[in-house]
C-alpha cells in the first residue's frame, strides 16, 4: 500500500497572495490596510486613516483566509505592491 502525499505531485505550489509593505484600499476611501509579516498561516496587518495621520489600530494577526475574506467583502483594490 503507497502512502497518501497532501499535494498531489503535479499541482502548482500555492500563491503568497500577499506581501509585507503591500497597500490595501477598503471600499471606504479614506481607510487602507497595510500588510505586514507574512507567515505561513497568519498576517500582520494594521488599518490607516491617512487623514489622521496615524493607523486605527495596533498591528493585528489574523489568519490569510480571514484577511482574504475581509478585503474581498470590503471591496478593497491593491493600490500599492513591493514587488
Amino acid at each position: 500500500m503507497q502512502k497518501r502525499r497532501k499535494n498531489p505531485p503535479n499541482s502548482p505550489a500555492p500563491e503568497r497572495p500577499f506581501i509585507k509593505g503591500q497597500l490595501w484600499q477598503l471600499i471606504d476611501p479614506t481607510k487602507f490596510v497595510q500588510i505586514g509579516h507574512v507567515g505561513r498561516l497568519l498576517v500582520s496587518h494594521r488599518t490607516l486613516i491617512p487623514s489622521l495621520r496615524r493607523s486605527l489600530s495596533r498591528s493585528t494577526l489574523t489568519s490569510i483566509a480571514d484577511l482574504q475574506r475581509f478585503l474581498t467583502t470590503n471591496q478593497a483594490v491593491l493600490v500599492e505592491s513591493t514587488s
